[in-house]
């Protein structure tokens, strides 16, 4: 949800004098973007279909944390 009102509310709105290098939104909106990117940012699916699995007695080996 933050990155959504990030990108799709205020950077949208800030304008474009806003985006330049060294601007403040500019820094906000590529640290939100490394973090949107970020690798633990998609464990919590394949986690929870281990711990799933790992609950009904199922094998979870073969589902990779990391695609």
């Amino acid at each position: 949800m933050a990155w959504e009102a990030l990108q799709g509310l205020l950077f949208r709105t800030a304008g474009s004098r806003h985006a330049r290098d060294g601007e403040r939104m500019q820094r906000y909106f590529r640290d939100a973007a490394t973090m949107w990117t970020h690798v633990c940012n998609s464990m919590p699916e394949p986690i929870a279909r281990r711990v799933g699995r790992a609950r009904l007695g199922l094998p979870s080996d073969d589902i990779p944390l990391v695609s």
